[in-house]
């Protein structure tokens, strides 16, 4: 499992550096499959809410189109 899957699922704060291109600074809220954090992002050079799930969709329709929603 990806260390960022496992550490939603614990709770647990991530390094900072855990998602190329983004500096994480907080949690701003979670879910039972996602977290949002408060981070910076390199290339808009602002903060921004980056949401991560723990949501393995494959190849699942369902899930794609969820998560397009939600983008």
């Amino acid at each position: 499992m990806p260390e960022i899957l496992e550490r939603i699922i614990k709770r647990a704060p991530p390094p900072a550096d855990l998602i190329p291109g983004y500096t994480i600074h907080s949690t701003i809220g979670e879910s039972e499959k996602a977290v949002v954090y408060l981070a910076q992002s390199e290339e808009l050079a602002r903060e921004i809410a980056l949401k991560v799930t723990a949501v393995d969709g494959g190849e699942d329709a369902g899930v794609h189109a969820l998560l397009a929603r939600e983008y």
